[in-house]
């Protein structure tokens, strides 16, 4: 769409929305105790009627929504780390080396950690320093490899890996 001089911010505005909930969701599920999948269904509500508030009214919908990315990327790195603090707090009888959820939640924690100064100042910096704009775009390469490495250790430490007999 960019090539053909077409503006994807709405289109990514909506998508970080919709990821961010996703992943909320996916926080929501990791926790057992009934309180806070509650404070959690709070949340994802709470986020979404203000993000979409801010895409539309606030900063509107041609501008990154860099406020409601933010504070989305904060929920995020907050959920990782209880899913920590309660994950370390449980005897585990495997490793977690082989637990598929601490390397999403390790990958998502760092990614966003980053993610927050990066896409926060966003609009200042294409705005005042055009120059930063392809050094943004290639660290937000550089996020996204981590994050998807991540992911796919954490997907492949279920799969099992049976030996040839003829090797």
């Amino acid at each position: 769409m960019s090539a053909h001089n077409t503006n994807t911010i709405p289109l990514y505005n909506f998508f970080t929305l919709f990821e961010f909930v996703f992943y909320l969701f996916f926080f929501r599920t990791l926790f057992s105790s009934p309180s806070m999948k509650k404070i959690m269904m709070v949340v994802i509500i709470f986020y979404f009627i203000l993000a979409m508030a801010n895409i539309l009214f606030i900063q509107g919908l041609y501008t990154f929504h860099s406020f409601t990315f933010i504070i989305g990327s904060t929920l995020i790195v907050v959920f990782s780390i209880s899913y920590f603090y309660f994950l370390f707090r449980q005897p585990e009888s495997s490793g977690l080396i082989k637990n598929t959820f601490f390397w999403i939640a390790t990958g998502l924690m760092f990614y966003y950690i980053c993610a927050i100064p990066q896409y926060g100042l966003e609009n200042f910096i294409t705005q005042k320093i055009k120059y930063y704009n392809k050094l943004l775009l290639f660290i937000g390469d550089l996020l996204n490899v981590l994050l998807y490495t991540l992911f796919s250790i954490g997907f492949l430490c279920k799969v099992k890996f049976r030996k040839l007999s003829g090797l």
